[in-house]
């Protein structure tokens, strides 16, 4: 089976969260050229990678705020997830309260909210930073050595996917991208 013919297997309608960062727009734009039923999200800064994308295609999500949460999930009603949200992978980014509100528990409030819903998939896109000190080719379940906030926040949400998957059943996986 061909790309094409597995994107347009996934389960619908489709969530990209993070879709203005390069790997959620890469995604959006991969998953509008095989089907319709997918929406990406946008919080701040610019939008740009995102041009040429119908609006009818993006919404508006403050993963720190439930009632923005609660109003993108219902209205889009996704059956599978892509989370590309992230704060703090940027050198500039340097807020750490930022940094752990928006990946770790903004993710914990999202988790709570799709935990109820009928899902296929939830994908979420973790960071080789997780592994901080011991990042020179781990093992897949090598020791996480986290070296900043960054890699702190996106270490304990692992461990959170951890639990939701295996301890709450919700169908989560956390793919750690090395050099996108």
């Amino acid at each position: 089976m061909n790309l094409d013919d597995k994107l347009k297997n996934l389960a619908g309608p489709v969530l990209v969260l993070g879709a203005s960062g390069f790997i959620g727009a890469n995604l959006l734009r991969r998953l509008l050229a095989v089907r319709t039923d997918v929406t990406g999200t946008v919080f701040s800064g610019d939008t740009w990678r995102l041009d040429g994308i119908p609006s009818a295609h993006i919404a508006f999500l403050n993963l720190q705020d439930p009632i923005s949460v609660g109003s993108v999930l219902r209205r889009v009603a996704p059956r599978t997830i892509f989370d590309c949200s992230s704060f703090g992978a940027y050198s500039f980014e340097q807020d750490h309260e930022r940094i752990h509100a928006t990946n770790y528990l903004s993710f914990i409030r999202l988790m709570e909210e799709v935990a109820g819903l009928d899902l296929a998939a939830f994908v979420h896109a973790g960071s080789s930073s997780e592994y901080g000190l011991n990042s020179a080719a781990p093992a897949e379940d090598a020791a996480l050595v986290p070296n900043s906030h960054y890699a702190v926040s996106k270490a304990a949400t692992s461990a959170a996917i951890a639990y939701f998957g295996k301890v709450r059943g919700v169908p989560v996986v956390n793919l750690r991208l090395y050099a996108v």
